[in-house]
């Protein structure tokens, strides 16, 4: 289902009863908040909601087992709720220019995710949980205020091949400080 540039300003609590849908583009709209029943929306896969006005994500997220793909961009998201880490099939997770200051540990556990885009927030540190993330191949965090990063995306993140970090108050010199960068750097 693609209701892109609608104008739709709140999704009904009936939205729940749409169990079978595995795509849902709700893309410049004019939500703010989306209602607990989208928990009951199981065989979604993909999520988009860019260019809308959220400000925060109901926990119920969570129950989206199958969601592989959920898409945030261009929001006034604050922060991602603890439960994303409930999010196993997640790949692709897009959160770029919102004002989240902080990833949760949790999304350490996100263990599919090859894809994180968080370009443009306030995000001031890492988790060292994102360590977990074996399949992380591209990590955009550009135009933040990230001062470090931490070793255990160096050392575990294995298949990590992009990592941007324009923009931001860590640099080349600081990055070689901290285990695991040159091993990275010769990937």
């Amino acid at each position: 289902l693609d209701a892109t540039n609608n104008l739709i300003v709140a999704l009904p609590p009936a939205l729940g009863g749409f169990t079978q849908i595995t795509r849902l583009v709700l893309a410049s709209n004019k939500l703010t908040s989306l209602p607990s029943e989208i928990g009951q929306l199981w065989a979604l896969k993909v999520l988009v909601l860019d260019g809308n006005s959220l400000g925060s994500l109901p926990e119920e997220l969570a129950q989206l087992l199958k969601l592989e793909k959920l898409t945030l961009a261009r929001n006034q998201l604050r922060s991602l709720p603890t439960s994303i880490g409930e999010l196993v099939k997640l790949n692709w997770l897009d959160v770029s220019h919102n004002t989240v200051s902080s990833l949760p540990p949790s999304l350490g556990r996100c263990t599919a995710l090859e894809t994180v885009l968080a370009q443009s927030n306030g995000l001031m540190d890492l988790p060292a949980e994102l360590g977990s993330l074996t399949r992380l191949k591209e990590m955009k965090l550009d135009d933040n205020n990230i001062a470090t990063v931490p070793s255990e995306i160096f050392t575990q993140c294995s298949s990590l091949q992009t990592l941007s970090l324009h923009g931001n108050p860590v640099n080349e010199d600081i990055l070689s400080q901290v285990n695991g960068f040159t091993s990275f750097q010769q990937r």
